[in-house]
């Protein structure tokens, strides 16, 4: 309550959304998640990151998306490695999500391959991207890909990036597709060896 009630207080001072990323304890366990307070004040919503990273991270996954209702479109929460799956990202961009917010914690070298990872989940779902990520890349990039702003974060520094990004509904044809080109991909490589093994046995 008092951490709600601090940053609920700092956004309204400051005129600005802010997404704060933490261990949320409760008598259930431990959640690794991300709260949204909006500029006038308000306690939004709360995320609970669904990917958690093996012997890394010991609290619970969740297993529910976050969208905002705001004057500019609906945004949605992710946590740093939730990016990396395309399916929870399609499923927002289904439910009309136009921005994706993601606090995220990387490993200094893989900082540049994690946060393009997320910008593809933004061009293949159509969504504006604003993506933090500590010991990474703060990265804001709109729905087809461009990077708007992005700045390398610093321990110990305050870092910021401050950009316009459109923010407008895309509907991709991945979205609504999925993953079926892949699929077709694997089938054909697999037939394809299919047919040489059974020709190579034929010949024997």
């Amino acid at each position: 309550a008092e951490v709600d009630a601090l940053f609920s207080a700092t956004a309204a001072d400051t005129r600005a959304a802010i997404v704060l990323g933490l261990v949320r304890r409760t008598p259930f366990g431990a959640f690794n998640s991300s709260r949204f307070y909006s500029a006038d004040r308000k306690f939004e919503g709360n995320y609970d990151k669904h990917h958690l990273v093996p012997g890394v991270e010991p609290e619970k996954p969740g297993d529910k998306r976050v969208l905002l209702d705001q004057a500019s479109g609906r945004w949605g929460l992710q946590i740093c490695k939730d990016m990396d799956f395309p399916k929870l990202s399609r499923k927002y961009a289904a439910e009309g999500a136009t921005l994706l917010l993601v606090p995220a914690w990387d490993f200094n070298l893989d900082r540049w391959l994690h946060a393009r990872m997320a910008v593809l989940r933004a061009v293949e779902n159509g969504f504006a991207l604003a993506r933090s990520g500590r010991n990474g890349l703060l990265t804001l990039s709109d729905n087809r890909g461009r990077i708007v702003a992005e700045a390398a974060t610093v321990p110990g520094r305050f870092v910021s990036i401050t950009e316009k990004v459109n923010i407008g509904p895309e509907k991709t044809f991945y979205t609504r597709a999925g993953d079926w080109f892949a699929w077709v991909c694997v089938a054909v490589f697999v037939s394809l060896v299919a047919f040489r093994l059974l020709a190579a046995s034929r010949v024997a």
